[in-house]
């Protein structure tokens, strides 16, 4: 379960219960719920969702 998700430069933290890191991911920070975080990634112009596990879900053009 996502807890939380901060924008620290060009990457995004991403934390759970307990405040314990789930993942770093390069780029911009959309959106995030407890089970999904979404990311913008300006060079290539989209928009791609991960679970709370790290898996890539969809990718979605960003206009």
């Amino acid at each position: 379960m996502i807890t939380s998700a901060i924008q620290r430069g060009d990457s995004v933290y991403v934390y759970g219960k307990n405040n314990v890191m789930l993942m770093v991911i390069p780029g911009e920070l959309n959106g995030y719920a407890c089970s999904t975080v979404s990311i913008t990634n300006r060079k290539a112009r989209t928009i791609t969702t991960y679970d709370d596990n790290g898996c890539m879900l969809y990718v979605a053009p960003a206009f």
